[in-house]
């Protein structure tokens, strides 16, 4: 593989794969590695008929001021995921992680696409096939412009009925609880269900 600074880059055939390769105390991306970036998706030689595929997970998010959910600082650190994140949690205390994923979602709303999210919008205009496969629950690479983006995990935008599957727009239901009743928390469906 050719290196440039950080970034990896091989090809074989009618593959070819660009690695970010950074130390884990420097997390950063600076418009010097983004440009290096840029230079290693030129070097590749794609075509039109190739498509490129941006992955991305915590780094990026954390790039925004969120926490992540492992490593130092990490939400996992402060909270067992089995008592939040999980049918089961839910089942057992729905008020407590409905105001979990509303205090995430309002750190989210609040938040900006920084750097890499742009750079990584910027990289459709050069490969229009771009898509971006994301672990991250966002949707900062869509504000940022990107226009193909398949979120692994889904999104902290909509609550989903624990019940019959239907989704809303959270800032709607976070309306609706707070204009509602304390037994409201967290929002119910038409059907009965409550939203998570």
């Amino acid at each position: 593989p050719t290196r440039f600074a950080d970034i990896g880059y091989e090809k074989c055939n009618w593959v070819a794969r660009i690695t970010l390769n950074r130390p884990e105390a420097y997390n950063a991306y600076t418009t010097h590695t983004l440009q290096e970036l840029a230079t290693a998706f030129r070097q590749a030689a794609f075509d039109d008929e190739v498509a490129v595929i941006v992955f991305t997970g915590a780094g990026v998010y954390a790039e925004s001021g969120l926490a992540t959910f492992r490593g130092v600082g990490g939400l996992w650190a402060d909270f067992d995921p089995a008592t939040l994140a999980t049918a089961e949690a839910f089942a057992r205390d729905p008020r407590r992680v409905w105001d979990w994923y509303v205090s995430r979602y309002v750190g989210v709303r609040d938040s900006e696409p920084n750097a890499a999210h742009r750079a990584i919008a910027r990289l459709e205009t050069t490969f229009p096939s771009l898509l971006v496969v994301t672990q991250n629950i966002d949707r900062m690479h869509q504000r940022a412009g990107s226009r193909k983006v398949l979120e692994l995990h889904g999104n902290i935008w909509n609550a989903r009925c624990n019940a019959c599957g239907r989704e809303a727009d959270m800032a709607t239901l976070i309306d609706i609880a707070d204009s509602g009743a304390p037994g409201d928390h967290p929002p119910r469906c038409g059907c009965g269900g409550r939203m998570r």
